[in-house]
């Protein structure tokens, strides 16, 4: 059983739909803590196996408001997590040049840091899926044996 935080970046709802569904399955073998303001002070002092963002982008391909602060102070500090296992899910709506940029930087960002990627960044575009929680669900099922393989 491992510790997951799972952190939401979400402006209409979206996002965070998707990562309580997926909050939802994980919670049955794992212990999860769902974060939709997330403080790095509070999840550095916790003790962690996985860290797992869903995240919307918005604007100019920036990170919702109640993720941003969070990537903020990620950006400015390096948090001793290496080694530690992460995913991303990522919206966006392909109809702009900076889809899912949010989840990109995320993605660029934890890795700098040393943590390692589990499986693949899923990417839900809101032209193909409106309702982001289908294709979130659907990449959570061929990510969790890949966790399982990473954990054991």
């Amino acid at each position: 059983m491992a510790k997951i935080e799972m952190l939401v970046g979400s402006t209409y709802g979206n996002a965070e739909e998707a990562a309580l569904a997926c909050a939802d399955v994980l919670a049955a073998q794992h212990t999860v803590e769902v974060h939709k303001q997330a403080n790095l002070t509070e999840l550095a002092a916790k003790d962690f196996d996985v860290l797992l963002v869903c995240t919307a982008t918005i604007g100019m391909g920036e990170f919702p408001d109640n993720l941003a602060d969070f990537y903020q102070q990620l950006t400015e500090a390096s948090p001793s997590w290496a080694g530690k296992a992460y995913g991303v899910i990522a919206l966006g709506d392909s109809g702009y040049d900076d889809f899912a940029n949010a989840g990109i930087l995320m993605d660029e960002r934890l890795s700098e840091l040393g943590l390692v990627r589990v499986g693949e960044v899923c990417y839900i575009d809101a032209c193909d899926s409106p309702d982001a929680v289908e294709p979130a669900l659907d990449w959570l099922q061929s990510w969790q044996p890949d966790l399982e393989q990473h954990l054991a």
